[in-house]
């Protein structure tokens, strides 16, 4: 029998690679390796002038040297940046000086392309699982071609990685509970999909330590399991995440003598509530502290505890001003979806593309995210008039999912600054909502259906 509060096993048709449902996964997963691959080939490029790309162009070549994360202008041990994308980039730059491979941001392009098929794969899975087939070919086809996306695949910059990471982290939770009911609990299987589950997220946490705030969307998908197994598979999460992170957090701690994750946070706070914060990404003389980050090692550790109490300074004394910050932070991150374009050519340093394809590609890109984050906002109408006003209970787990994780995405900016680009992890919570469109309509529906699954699995 199983524990309370959780499902009784039901037998589930296994999911063969020849099972025709899997078909929308595997195509929309080729297309988008193919569209990144051919854009990787003509855009990729050495980044040029003081912009992140060139800092992580930088970090990627000391870490292959064998040199460690080293400061851009101080040459001394750094953790400006998180480290997952640094060490990325340098295991990349690695393998490009040992093996016969193109340049530098090309090698990171097709890895970054390799990584757009696997957040393909990943999200047109998760809407197999919760709404079928129809479901996973407009996921996975969405994603595929999501313009965005797809320009940000040729750009020295962490969104790409981080995107695929919590893709992967969403199908593994999503895998946990199909695996838990075709199966049986404490199973081998089962297991096996938590750890899955906690490797990517403490992945995710390294290239952005914010993104631990999608732990809350675990929590909502193995909410249903019973408080036990709710608590052990958070518990697994954790402990694995705290794995992972450790060695960076003991380095620093030698290093710099500070375990902290990274040492921008202290920026990234005064940016969005300094003295002449605006809510929107500038550099101005408020955050200019007695220390500079550019020096050395304590500099820039002492840098980001000082630009973190001017910024908890200005909170304290003027709160409503704070407040009245968040809805321009939230516009400046969702009026538009080309900043992909902006880092393509080095943020204006290096136009190197013909002024018509700039155009085309801007417009596409910023009508495709209106169009898709309409579509997600209808989705999200159609969920709280069944769950609020028709008390369908039944289906609601999907939807709210998502929601949550619109929230924990769009948390980072609303309380520091707005920046168009950090909306991308709220992606594949606007895609799978866009996919429930055209999911069941109805309770018989998903008792059984053309895919053979009884019933949507969504993380029990």
């Amino acid at each position: 029998m199983p524990p309370p509060g959780e499902p009784s096993p039901v037998p589930l048709p296994r999911v063969t690679r020849a099972d025709p449902a899997r078909r929308p996964v595997l195509i929309s997963a080729a297309l988008a390796l193919v569209v990144r691959v051919g854009w990787v080939l003509y855009a990729a490029r050495e980044p040029v002038g003081l912009v992140d790309p060139t800092f992580y162009r930088a970090f990627g070549i000391t870490i292959a040297a064998g040199d460690g994360y080293l400061g851009f202008f101080s040459h001394q041990p750094s953790a400006y940046f998180p480290p997952g994308y640094p060490y990325a980039v340098g295991l990349a730059t690695w393998f490009q000086h040992h093996l016969p491979l193109p340049s530098v941001p090309v090698t990171v392009g097709l890895v970054q392309a390799l990584l757009g098929m696997a957040m393909t794969l990943a999200i047109a899975s998760v809407a197999l699982r919760w709404w079928g087939t129809r479901a996973a070919w407009v996921a996975g086809l969405v994603l595929a071609l999501w313009p965005n996306l797809v320009i940000h695949s040729a750009v020295l910059l962490s969104e790409t990685l981080y995107l695929a990471l919590l893709c992967v982290t969403l199908w593994c939770a999503t895998e946990v509970g199909h695996a838990a009911v075709a199966t049986g609990r404490r199973t081998r299987r089962t297991a096996l999909w938590v750890g899955g589950t906690a490797v990517a997220f403490g992945a995710s946490v390294l290239v952005r330590p914010q993104g631990a705030l999608c732990g809350l969307v675990l929590v909502v998908m193995w909410w249903s399991a019973g408080r036990r197994q709710l608590v052990v598979r958070l518990a697994a999460v954790g402990a694995i995440t705290v794995a992972v992170a450790a060695p960076w957090l003991i380095r620093n701690h030698d290093e710099l003598g500070s375990a902290v994750m990274s040492t921008n946070v202290g920026d990234n706070l005064c940016i969005g509530n300094g003295p002449d914060a605006t809510g929107r990404f500038r550099l101005g003389n408020d955050c200019a502290t007695e220390h500079d980050y550019i020096d050395d090692t304590r500099s820039e550790v002492l840098h980001d505890e000082e630009a973190t109490a001017v910024a908890t300074g200005e909170v304290r004394r003027h709160p409503v001003r704070q407040v009245r910050l968040v809805p321009t932070r939230l516009w400046a991150t969702v009026v538009d979806d080309h900043d992909g374009l902006r880092a393509a050519e080095s943020f204006g340093n290096d136009p190197w593309m013909p002024g018509g394809l700039r155009t085309l590609l801007r417009w596409t890109s910023d009508i495709y995210w209106y169009l898709m984050a309409i579509a997600a906002g209808v989705s999200l109408l159609q969920w709280a008039r069944r769950r609020w006003f028709q008390r369908e209970r039944q289906r609601s787990r999907p939807h709210l999912i998502c929601a949550v994780g619109l929230i924990t995405a769009l948390m980072a900016p609303l309380i520091s600054f707005g920046e168009p680009r950090f909306k991308i992890p709220a992606i594949p919570f606007l895609v799978l909502l866009v996919a429930g469109l055209v999911g069941p309509r109805s309770s018989g529906a998903e008792r059984g259906g053309p895919d053979g699954h009884a019933e949507p699995q969504v993380g029990t």
